[in-house]
């Protein structure tokens, strides 16, 4: 998955949060929709139609069919549009609060798990809401 495209450089330490285990996350989200945002914006929406399956809409309206796979403490997503394995840990906040961060050792992005619904993601025909 893209997933740059709802990325938000922050320079948070994660030193102190507590990583949720990634089968923990599926058990959260499975058959239901999980929503990203960064700094209050809405930059997804994914339905976990399964463990191993999503349908993501990005916050441009762009919609994608992708794969779910963990790894180690993290879960990887791999969408239709591109080979690329982006892999993500979440993290649980002291105030309650789920983030996503990116793996990779260079990187700061952070994004809010805003909300997680039952409310389907839609596309039309041409893939934009």
């Amino acid at each position: 998955m893209i997933r740059t495209f709802a990325a938000l450089l922050i320079a948070t330490p994660l030193a102190a949060q507590q990583i949720v285990d990634p089968e923990s996350v599926l058990d959260l989200v499975e058959g239901r929709v999980l929503e990203y945002s960064a700094q209050g914006r809405e930059m997804g929406r994914e339905q976990f139609l399964s463990r191993t399956e999503v349908f993501l809409r990005s916050a441009s309206g762009k919609c994608l069919y992708g794969e779910v796979s963990v790894r180690g403490s993290a879960l990887c997503f791999e969408y239709e549009d591109s080979p690329t394995l982006h892999c993500w840990s979440t993290f649980r906040f002291p105030d309650g609060s789920l983030k996503m961060r990116l793996t990779s050792l260079s990187s700061n992005t952070l994004l809010d798990l805003s909300d997680i619904n039952d409310d389907p993601v839609i596309c039309d025909p041409a893939g934009t809401v």
